[in-house]
């Protein structure tokens, strides 16, 4: 083998909380790998988008009432909407909605249903769109210049770079409620 995949990495124990083991953790396990396998050459992780899924509720419900969902750009306030034009005549036709403005809310009430993604023209559709978000939720949704989303700040901390979104790799409950199945692969440099 020359890729090692760590399938996320979390702290189940309150009392470390706040304590930062995931480099540490990383790169023993980069050891032990390395010492019993020499040829690895990729280590990456597996890792879950936690709270897309309610940041995306969020905006789109932001973005109803307000028509408009506003980045502030230098100099003027750039006024641009969560979904572009064509993803909003895509939902349309897809939801069969009588307005484009209704789509957000069908969007988010079909990512409630747990079972949209068995759907093959819904998935499909939907893909590209929430691709797109997710990358969008990942790499320009900043809290003080740094990654929104905890498990990017954690990764991205710890020296990896953001690899490769994975379309419906999580299937579980929990998967898709918190990410609407989504994962993404962080890549780590170790050398």
């Amino acid at each position: 083998p020359k890729v090692a995949a760590f399938y996320s990495i979390t702290s189940t124990q309150p009392g470390l909380s706040g304590v930062d083991l995931g480099n540490f953790l990383i790169k023993q396990a980069v050891e032990v790998l390395q010492a019993e396998y020499p040829q690895l050459q990729t280590f990456s992780t597996l890792s879950p988008i936690p709270r897309f899924r309610k940041w995306l509720q969020r905006k789109i419900i932001m973005d109803e009432e307000e028509s408009t969902s506003h980045i502030h750009g230098v100099g003027d306030e750039l006024v641009v909407s969560l979904l572009l034009d064509e993803e909003k005549k895509e939902l349309q036709k897809l939801f069969n909605s009588p307005s484009e403005n209704d789509v957000g809310k069908d969007l988010v009430h079909i990512l409630d249903t747990s079972n949209w993604y068995q759907d093959e023209v819904m998935s499909t559709t939907l893909k590209p769109i929430l691709m797109r978000l997710a990358a969008h939720y990942l790499t320009v949704e900043k809290y003080r210049g740094k990654p929104l989303n905890g498990v990017a700040k954690f990764h991205i901390r710890n020296g990896a770079e953001m690899h490769r979104l994975n379309y419906l790799a999580d299937l579980s409950r929990k998967g898709m409620h918190n990410s609407a199945g989504i994962m993404i692969n962080y890549r780590y440099d170790l050398e």
